[in-house]
């Protein structure tokens, strides 16, 4: 099975050398906010962190039982260092995490919208 994992070692081993200093299409600088002078293997690693923050959201949410959890990510998201590691929060994970979402926002004076504190 092929994914973005491969071509990225691919791409730095040399075993694909029309790709290794291919410049960024501007229309994936723009969308990933790379640097200007990006190049193809940037869009690629753009697109692998991409689906990951998809893939642990649509876990975390499956996770969920939609009468009684709150989305955990209403308030915010999680860094590359929990998505790259894990599929998805359990509920009990989800449920922390939104309890320690909300107390960093009380903390840094920050108020919600759409969920009591």
């Amino acid at each position: 099975m092929w994914d973005s994992t491969h071509l990225i070692n691919d791409i730095e081993a040399g075993r694909v050398p029309e790709w290794s200093n291919k410049p960024a299409p501007a229309i994936a600088i723009d969308y990933w906010r790379l640097r200007p002078d990006a190049t193809l293997l940037d869009v690629i690693y753009a697109v692998r962190s991409d689906e990951t923050t998809h893939r642990f959201v649509n876990h975390t949410l499956a996770n969920l039982d939609p009468k009684e959890d709150v989305n955990p990510f209403a308030l915010g998201e999680p860094n590359m260092l929990v998505k790259g590691v894990k599929a998805g929060f359990s509920r009990e994970e989800a449920a922390q995490y939104m309890m320690d979402t909300r107390k960093k926002a009380k903390e840094a004076g920050v108020e919600e919208t759409g969920a009591p504190m």
